[in-house]
């Protein structure tokens, strides 16, 4: 259930979206507006680095295709298990990593390779601090371009629900930053070892993507040479891991 509609199947999610994106109009399937944790951890990381994503399509096959940059960057988004900042092996820009290159050249997460770079929210120098800095910008941003993009639609849902998911997406991402603190301190507390408890955090965290998040990702299904398929699969894997992240995290 999304803003009090209920989904039962992707026939269903089909001809919600034909309903409001008329393909006999010649509307488009705005798939960039419906925000997944994925898609946003990946718009964060792209902020936190100041750089653009990249999508395997150049500029002139999008246009071909009548797909936007938002549209594509959501959907290459959920072909990966992981976000893009637990699969890079480059450190964050402007950084200065505090470990050793001996823990960072095995770190799980080289982007954030230790907690004594994580940190806390109240440290500013520190990545868990920069990425909840950017999630405030990013969700911004975000926020004016769904009310661009879809406030001539004739019907405000669209509009609420996907806010709703930019509301929802945010709240994950807080709640696993805060989630990532919370089990390092317990497990330092507990055994006093600092590289085997983010070791631990950095294993929970990848549990959590691929199995626990990863069945939503089957529900898209095409490639971006069918947009309208493609963006009906964004859809319904955005709803879906909605659902799945209001599990997680959810007093946060």
């Amino acid at each position: 259930m999304i803003k009090d509609e209920v989904f039962r199947s992707r026939s269903d999610i089909s001809a919600w979206a034909d309903k409001h994106f008329s393909s006999t109009a010649g509307i488009s399937i705005e798939s960039g507006c419906f925000m997944t944790p994925h898609y946003l951890l990946n718009l964060i990381r792209w902020d936190m680095c100041s750089s653009r994503g990249k999508t395997e399509l150049s500029a002139k096959d999008m246009k071909v295709l009548g797909v936007k940059l938002a549209d594509a960057l959501a959907f290459f988004a959920l072909q990966s298990t992981k976000p893009e900042f637990m699969l890079t092996k480059e450190a964050c820009p402007s950084h200065k990593q505090v470990c050793s290159k001996t823990i960072r050249d095995g770190a799980s997460i080289k982007f954030i390779p230790s907690f004594a770079d994580f940190g806390s929210s109240s440290d500013s120098g520190m990545l868990h601090h920069r990425f909840k800095e950017s999630l405030r910008q990013v969700k911004e941003a975000q926020k004016l371009y769904i009310v661009d993009r879809l406030e001539n639609l004739a019907n405000r849902v669209v509009q609420d629900i996907a806010i709703q998911l930019l509301d929802d997406s945010a709240r994950f991402v807080v709640g696993m930053l805060e989630f990532m603190e919370d089990l390092y301190q317990s497990c330092n507390d507990s055994f006093g070892a600092t590289t085997e408890a983010w070791e631990l955090v950095c294993h929970y965290l990848e549990e959590l993507f691929t199995k626990q998040m990863k069945p939503s990702l089957k529900f898209v299904v095409s490639g971006l040479q069918e947009p309208r398929r493609a963006g009906v699969g964004v859809i319904h894997a955005a709803f879906s891991l909605n659902v799945k992240s209001e599990n997680y995290f959810s007093s946060v």
